[in-house]
């Protein structure tokens, strides 16, 4: 059995392939920006929510509990997710 090179592509199909890799990596490269983003967000609001040194000295009560934040899967308080959930 003799295997057969399929026949060359015509021009048109090149530029359709062309232009699908063009958007494809210009959605990556949107893409990478908008992840480190919500890393950068995900950390930051971490940071000023769970630091109790900053909340020390606000005039007011925190207006939730620390305790109901999970800092991990494992990590959780029982009213705050089912424990089946966690395990």
């Amino acid at each position: 059995m003799v295997l057969m090179m399929p026949p060359p592509l015509p021009n048109k199909d090149k530029e359709h392939l062309k232009v699908i890799m063009i958007c494809h990596y210009v959605s990556a490269g949107l893409a990478l920006p908008g992840i480190a983003f919500l890393v950068l967000h995900y950390s930051v609001m971490k940071h000023f929510l769970l630091n109790a040194k900053l909340w020390e000295k606000a005039k007011e009560p925190l207006p939730f509990d620390p305790a109901l934040i999970p800092l991990s899967s494992r990590n959780t308080s029982p009213g705050f997710m089912p424990s089946w959930v966690c395990s």
